[in-house]
This record gives structure tokens, C-alpha cells and sequence, in this order.
């Protein structure tokens, strides 16, 4: 055999064809070697087709979990536009008044205005919604004969800012000797947060009013007395 392909010759090794083949076992070995070393094999070089399938059903899986989260998003989305527009429609302090106050007030005068007594209206809770928009709900119950309720329910309806039955439930009732129904329900309406209610003041008999609005005028009224008054007190005092 010759020596140039006699692998047990030295100058085998020596000629180029020897160092090629060295290199490449050197390249095998070391493949060899890290396969063992971390416990791999050549399976997850090459992914069987069993792996290949469930690398497709991972992504699968993740793209649905994408579309889900977009399609929440979305309709997050749609809630946080739907209540950004009851603003327009919301109770607003400036323009309508303190709700807890006003809101029940009306919804007691629309009763009152029908001769028709409630049997228990509760205080107004406000519930936050988020940092603008909050909603208020008041509890209403009543007895009256189905068309006194009727009235009463038309009524409500043309209160402004406009109210929503949040739930209702009605049931039959014998009211001396006449049927009737027992009614029990939550309004509801949307508040603007950010409309602030205007200040108040105290009158003379105490009791709390809406401040006027200030002027130039008013301003300069109460301003001026303490600044004449002022060099009178010290006149007054060298006089003295």
C-alpha cells in the first residue's frame, strides 16, 4: 500500500490528506464529546417528525392565545370609549348639583308632584368606575295600584341628567282590599368626575346656598374698606 493512504505511515499524517483527516475526526470527536457532555443526542439536532408536530401545535396555541388577548384589548377598549361618551349625558355638579343631594331630591319631588309616598329611598352611593366616570345608584321601593306606577316611572324618566334602572322587581299585593304591586328598584346615572360643584356659602339663617358668582365690583367692595379704613384708625390714634 502506498503511503500516501497508509494511515499507519508518518508521512501520511505529514501530507496534506493526513491533516484533512485529522481535522475531520478531531471535528467528530468534539461533537461526540458535547452530545455526552450535555446529555443531548442527535435527535434534537435533527427534530423527529413527532417534534416538528408539536412545535407547530406550541405555535399554534400561542397565536391563539395572541388573538385572545387582542380580542380582550379590543373589547376593554370598546368599555373605556362607551363610558368616555356618558360624559355627555352624565350627571355634572357644576351644571346639576351635588348629586347625593340633588339627585334624590328629584327623584323624591317626582313622587311628591304624583301625591305618591315611597316607602324608603336610600342615600346615593357613588361607585368609581375610573378616573373621570363614576356611577351613582339611589334604592327606591313604593306601593301603588299599576297605574300610579306608571306615572311614577314617566316621571323619573324626564329627570335630567336621564336615569336607568339598574333592576326592578314587581310583585302582586292586596292594598286594602285593592290589588296593587310592591315595587323595588336601583336608579342609576352616570357621573362626571371631573366637574366639580360650585362653592357654597352659609346665609343668614345659616343655612348652606350656592356663592355668586364673583365680579370686578364685588372684588373692589371687598377690598377697599380695609384699605380706607386703614389711615382713619391711625388718625384716630394720634387724636387720641
Amino acid at each position: 500500500m502506498s503511503s500516501k493512504f497508509n494511515i499507519t505511515s508518518k508521512d501520511f499524517w505529514k501530507s496534506r490528506h493526513g491533516q484533512l483527516t485529522f481535522c475531520a475526526l478531531g471535528g467528530v470527536l468534539s461533537v461526540i464529546v458535547l452530545l455526552i457532555q450535555f446529555g443531548g443526542s442527535l435527535g434534537s439536532i435533527f427534530p423527529s417528525e413527532a417534534g416538528k408536530a408539536a412545535l407547530e401545535r406550541n405555535i399554534k396555541k400561542l397565536q391563539q392565545n395572541i388573538e385572545e388577548m387582542e380580542l380582550e384589548m379590543k373589547s376593554l377598549d370598546n368599555v373605556r370609549k362607551q363610558a368616555e361618551g356618558q360624559r355627555d349625558g352624565a350627571w355634572k355638579a357644576a351644571e346639576h348639583g351635588v348629586p347625593e343631594v340633588v339627585l334624590r331630591e328629584s327623584i323624591e319631588k317626582a313622587a311628591k308632584d304624583l301625591d305618591l309616598r315611597l316607602n324608603n329611598i336610600s342615600t346615593v352611593r357613588r361607585n368609581s368606575f375610573n378616573e373621570t366616570i363614576s356611577l351613582l345608584e339611589v334604592d327606591v321601593s313604593l306601593s301603588a295600584d299599576l297605574d300610579m306606577l306608571m306615572k311614577f316611572l314617566t316621571a323619573v324618566e324626564q329627570i335630567k341628567p336621564q336615569l336607568y334602572w339598574k333592576r326592578f322587581d314587581c310583585r302582586m299585593v292586596n292594598m286594602f282590599g285593592v290589588n296593587g304591586v310592591m315595587f323595588n328598584g336601583t336608579l342609576r346615572c352616570a357621573n362626571d368626575e371631573t366637574s366639580l360643584p360650585p362653592p357654597q356659602v352659609l346665609d343668614g339663617s345659616g343655612n348652606a346656598v350656592t356663592a355668586p358668582p364673583a365680579t370686578e365690583n364685588s372684588a373692589a367692595v371687598a377690598t377697599t374698606p380695609a384699605a380706607a379704613t386703614a389711615p382713619a384708625t391711625a388718625e384716630s390714634g394720634v387724636a387720641k
